[in-house]
């Protein structure tokens, strides 16, 4: 059975589910208490299991309507560039579909490319047997990041690099 909280238990546990610092909801919630009380009563209180529980409970609806995920980030940048493009502020609305496409993941600001080759083995290659390693790593990278339906407008030949 939870323990029943007082009437200034519940003051407290509103003002810090609003926004305020534990020493600051102490003092709404008890009026006219000394400074040395302010400070060690309202850690304490923080601490009780009836009360943190309280505080979550009332925190909960906010952080439900604050959160977000891929679907309605997506579903807002969309919206977002349909009406830039309703009024032909083009450069918003690409950018809102960089955003998705960043958030699909379709798009990375960066790649990373990693492999299984020993120290003594790289070392060895010259210059030029890097950068053509590099080339086929990224050839294959791109190869499964293309989209349905899209074919590439350059095809590599092994005479190319």
């Amino acid at each position: 059975m939870a323990q029943q909280l007082t009437a200034p238990q519940q003051s407290y546990c509103e003002h810090i589910s609003r926004g305020l610092n534990q020493s600051d909801a102490y003092k709404m919630a008890y009026p006219g208490s000394a400074p040395a009380t302010i400070y060690s009563q309202s850690s304490r209180m923080a601490k009780l299991p009836h009360i943190m529980q309280e505080i979550e409970r009332l925190r909960a609806p906010v952080v439900q309507n604050q959160a977000w995920d891929r679907e309605r980030l997506v579903r807002e940048l969309w919206e977002l560039s349909q009406a830039a493009r309703a009024r032909h502020q083009y450069g918003s609305a690409v950018r809102s579909l960089e955003l998705i496409g960043k958030a699909c993941g379709l798009l990375v600001d960066r790649q990373e490319i990693t492999a299984s080759i020993r120290s003594e083995a790289i070392v060895s290659l010259s210059t030029e047997q890097l950068l053509s390693l590099a080339r086929q790593a990224q050839l294959a990278e791109s190869a499964t990041h293309t989209l349905p339906g899209v074919a590439s407008s350059r095809q590599e030949t092994p005479g190319d690099a």
